[in-house]
């Protein structure tokens, strides 16, 4: 049944219901999504270490009492596969909860906005009788944009996203599969306990852990938030932008390949069985592949070279027995095809970076090809704006053409492609040049089906060079109603190549960050 309360609560009530104060966000969901697919992780482990020994140990089974063993086992067997089946729908409704979630925000007016209007009214009202009448117009102007405009929006993404979540849970709601004769409630209960022993202490210890494995992930596209991150390198290699503070303290540095190992074996040490739930790598930090190309083939080789020797000791990637190489009986079974399934933490994972425009030319077509061959689906450039006085501004390295050579060297490569623009940068100051020079650039880059074109709104980050130059130059912020309609102005005068095959336009909200 429809929510009643959307359409019936104000507009900046409906906003403050998913972003205000009480509000649960998507943290627990994220949460309840991560436990799925540490469960998912754990069954299908269970399901590939069965499947292998009863391969295994059935060669020596003989007579009725074999024959029946193996029957039992291949039951149980196809129990576990059938959970874990089970399981694995649960992570993308947790996941399409947390989508729906984002969508319902981005696309709602802002309770500022809204609240702005009200004030704005209630103040017209106030005066327009001294006045003889004459801001009646714009009272009128401003009820029919609050009540026929933010009312019937707000209200509509509220009613959507409260559609979403219920059709997510009914789908939740689905009862796993019946266990076959046999089976052990004893094995359900250990999974489920699985799941409800992540106690604070615990959650606690995973964090000095995982601190220990990597350095702060300062920033992902949104894209990618579910991708395993792999620290090639650590900070920026530029480092200097005026509005970015994530990597500040951090001194730019390349890994070498042993350092690199050592680390890759950290993190699938550290995720395990929740290895499953990574869709891709992220080769981090903020700038990875400017790494020259013989150090970042070398870097690249660790990873086909850590799984092919993991596989051959383990057949399964962070496992800690040891299978031993002299059985032939059990290299048979590896090479079963029936294995396919494993969860191989970076066996045919496509791989996504970051890299600054001004560093794409630095490696020729060849190079990317080479790059793309191995495994590199998309790279995400942070264009900013196509405005080269507010590029300097910024301190950018390079300018729009060189954005505009990056793409089309990339795409020439068969590499996709993120731009990412930043909306409000620049404040009123360059508004206008801004939006005019930017949507002029993503108007000339070859973008198609499978790139991206995110949009962030600025915020400016305490202790920026920017906040200073701001103050410094009088550069007034955009208010968040100008802040909104610069976002639309860049998304809408954007014009594809081929309009049957656009790019993907998303918000790239910085703010909800974490990984």
């Amino acid at each position: 049944m429809p929510d009643p309360a959307w359409p019936s609560c104000t507009p900046e009530t409906n906003y403050l219901r998913l972003v205000g104060p009480g509000a649960a966000g998507t943290a627990t969901t994220i949460a309840n999504g991560v436990a799925w697919q540490a469960l998912m992780g754990s069954h299908e482990l269970a399901f590939s270490l069965s499947t292998l020994n009863t391969a295994v140990t059935t060669l020596n089974f003989e007579g009725v009492g074999g024959l029946s063993s193996a029957t039992a086992v291949t039951g149980l067997n196809t129990a576990l596969q059938l959970l874990a089946g089970w399981v694995q729908e649960k992570p993308p409704i947790a996941a399409s909860a947390v989508s729906a979630y984002e969508t319902a925000v981005s696309a709602m007016i802002p309770a500022e906005v809204s609240i702005a209007n009200r004030t704005e009214q209630a103040s017209d009202v106030a005066i327009n009788p001294a006045v003889l009448g004459a801001l009646t117009p714009a009272i009128v102007a401003l009820d029919t944009e609050y009540f026929g405009e933010h009312w019937p929006h707000n209200a509509a993404a509220g009613a959507s996203y409260g559609a979403a979540l219920a059709a997510l849970a009914a789908a939740l709601a689905v009862p796993p599969p019946l266990s076959p004769a046999g089976a052990s409630p004893a094995a359900i209960r250990s999974a489920l306990e699985a799941v409800t022993g992540w106690t604070w202490p615990r959650l606690e210890t995973d964090r000095r852990r995982f601190e220990s494995i990597y350095t702060p992930v300062g920033i992902l596209p949104p894209d990618q938030y579910l991708a395993l991150v792999l620290q090639a390198t650590h900070g920026c290699s530029h480092n200097a932008c005026t509005f970015c503070t994530f990597y500040q303290d951090i001194p730019f540095r390349i890994k070498s390949p042993d350092e690199f190992r050592s680390h890759v074996a950290g993190v699938l040490d550290f995720f395990g069985p929740a290895l499953a739930m990574r869709r891709s790598i992220f080769l981090a930090d903020a700038n990875a592949l400017v790494v020259p190309m013989p150090r970042l083939l070398a870097l690249l080789d660790v990873l086909a070279d850590g799984v092919e020797r993991e596989m051959r000791e383990t057949g399964q990637p962070g496992a800690t027995a040891t299978i031993s190489d002299s059985s032939p009986d059990v290299l048979k079974v590896m090479s079963d095809t029936t294995l396919g399934h494993l969860p191989l933490a970076t066996r045919n994972l496509p791989l996504f970076a970051f890299i600054d425009a001004f560093h794409v030319e630095r490696k020729s077509v060849a190079d990317w090809q080479e790059l793309r061959g191995r495994g590199l689906q998309r790279v995400y450039i942070g264009m900013e704006s196509g405005h080269d006085p507010l590029l300097r501004w910024l301190n950018k390295p390079g300018n729009a053409v060189d954005v505009l050579d990056a793409v089309q060297t990339l795409k020439t490569a068969g590499v996709a492609v993120s731009v990412i623009v930043m909306s409000g940068v620049g404040g009123a100051a360059f508004a206008d040049a801004h939006v005019r020079d930017s949507v002029a650039l993503l108007n000339a880059m070859p973008l198609g089906w499978g790139d991206l074109i995110y949009i962030s709104e600025f915020r400016e980050q305490p202790g920026s060079d920017y906040v200073r130059m701001a103050a410094q130059n009088d550069v007034r912020a955009l208010a968040p109603d100008e802040l909104h309609a610069q976002t639309r102005m860049l998304r809408n005068e954007y014009r594809a190549p081929d309009p049957n095959q656009p790019p993907q336009f998303s918000a790239y909200n910085i703010d909800e960050f974490i990984y």
